[in-house]
């Protein structure tokens, strides 16, 4: 569980990095997306669903802000 909330951490911080464009609004899908843990285990949208899982987005990690 603590690699799957790490690489669900991951993917978040890694969403803005190159696509200023990509808007999260309430109610919009989930993006697809795969990852690879540090085992090298791939994990993908597909992988998560049906269970729970939690997103956490840093707004301000590594920022002066």
């Amino acid at each position: 569980m603590k690699i799957k909330s790490f690489l669900i951490s991951s993917f978040s911080l890694l969403c803005g990095c190159g696509a200023p464009n990509m808007l999260v609004k309430k109610g919009d899908a989930f993006p697809e997306f795969e990852l690879s843990s540090h085992t090298g285990i791939h994990v993908t949208k597909s992988d998560l669903l049906g269970q729970p899982s939690v997103v956490w987005f840093y707004p301000k990690a590594a920022t002066p802000g």
